[in-house]
């Protein structure tokens, strides 16, 4: 089974060092990576390098293979990279000469902290279609997701999701992935005609806020959950950009992961849209409301910011994309807040560390983009339910000073106030 498939460049973030590094560059007309005689390529990157430390942490998986579908002529090599001693280690070379794309497969096994990367020497010109992680383990067990969005007069947007997810290979009649997905959208502004597809649903619903919709595809998918064998709850907003890899991976993990972890959260995490190249964070931190980001605005074409890329501290994940076992989901609904802080209840009503892996992500806009007097109203008032609600609430002077503060800090929420408070 793959485990992890090589991510090339595309419209979303096009940034080279994301992907792979050396001379060699992206074809897009063929979607392959060429590399020159005489020049490299190298897979140490965000989306492409194997975190085998971490997949051997969360599903006991100790041998893998390196699949590379090439053409040409040239020497590919395995590499770990152990990040105690920050040190590269050779473990395999594999000369291969193909006129036509052919398969070259590379064994390697857990080494320890670290990750494995692939590195590609031209002699002749070689053209990459692919790498992938395989693993020939006995799979766990059958996981079927359940993408839980809501939406509210944001066609343009959702368009483009709707259309990738249906466009992989979830939905391929071909694939081992067909049927393992059930998209719900919740309509809040009930304006989309229902699509005719094989597991998809669209429901139309009053303006109930986020929550509200969150809350109604919960409970679309709860009543189908035993017969289509659902195991776990996608959350994710309607304005994200995301990859199909995203949930190739996320799938994958969740097929082998250890019993001890199948009841985690995996997080995914948000990178910026106006700076594509730019982790806003992997994980939150509730912090009384004053919340920290894990791996905050971090630039991941960086080498040296790959070291724990996958080490998490946080507390929860926000819905821009979140993962849930369908045993939590089934029996809590989110917090009646109409909007905001009902991702963060959610979350550390459910408890643990947020599992992050690299390459499960989207990109999505900052938040202090889309700031308005109505929304600080809201995220200072929601944020005193949570603290209330988890115990972790400051001095009452301390609450109504920033509250003050975060409605009255612009010019445009002094107008605001003055006017309707």
């Amino acid at each position: 089974m793959v485990l992890q498939n090589f991510v090339f460049p595309n419209p979303i973030c096009g940034t080279k060092n994301l992907y792979f590094r050396g001379e060699a560059y992206f074809d897009i007309l063929s979607e392959t990576v060429i590399i020159e005689p005489d020049r490299r390529l190298s897979t140490d990157t965000y989306f492409n390098m194997f975190d085998t430390y971490i997949w051997n942490r969360y599903t006991g998986i100790e041998e893998f293979f390196c699949s590379l579908l090439v053409k040409g002529e040239g020497l590919a090599e395995v590499i770990f990279f152990d990040t105690e001693i920050k040190k590269e280690i050779l473990l395999h070379q594999y000369a291969f000469s193909n006129h036509e794309k052919a398969m070259v497969k590379i064994p390697f096994k857990t080494q320890g902290r670290g990750y494995h990367y692939v590195k590609i020497l031209a002699k002749s010109e070689v053209v990459v279609s692919n790498i992938s992680v395989n693993t020939e383990e006995t799979k766990q067990r059958d996981i079927v997701l359940g993408i839980n969005i809501c939406t509210y007069k944001r066609k343009m947007q959702l368009q483009k999701n709707i259309k990738t997810l249906l466009e992989s290979s979830f939905f391929e009649k071909s694939s081992y992935l067909y049927g393992k997905m059930q998209i719900c959208i919740v309509d809040n502004a009930s304006e989309w005609v229902p699509l005719n597809r094989p597991c998809f649903m669209l429901v139309h619903n009053p303006n109930t806020g986020g929550t509200g919709g969150f809350t109604r595809g919960i409970q679309e998918l709860r009543k189908i959950a035993d017969k289509i064998g659902l195991t776990h709850v996608v959350f994710m907003d309607d304005d994200v950009l995301f990859q199909p890899e995203t949930f190739y991976r996320l799938y994958a993990l969740l097929t082998y992961i250890k019993p001890d972890f199948r009841e985690d959260v995996i997080a995914g995490r948000m990178f910026r849209l106006d700076q594509t190249n730019i982790q806003y964070t992997a994980a939150e931190k509730w912090n009384s409301g004053e919340i920290l980001h894990v791996g905050y605005q971090k630039d991941m074409g960086d080498r040296d910011n790959l070291i724990e890329v996958n080490i998490c501290d946080g507390e929860y994940t926000g819905w821009w994309f979140g993962c849930f076992p369908m045993g939590f989901v089934r029996d809590n609904a989110p917090f009646p807040f109409f909007i905001h802080c009902d991702d963060v209840e959610y979350g550390l009503r459910h408890g643990g560390t947020p599992i992050i892996l690299n390459g499960i992500q989207v990109w999505h806009e900052t938040f202090e983009k889309r700031q308005t007097p109505i929304i600080a109203y809201y995220d200072s008032r929601n944020s005193m339910f949570v603290n209330m609600l988890h115990g972790s609430s400051p001095p009452i002077d301390k609450i109504i000073f920033d509250w003050k503060n975060c409605i009255t800090k612009s010019h445009a929420a002094k107008d605001y106030v003055r006017e309707y408070m």
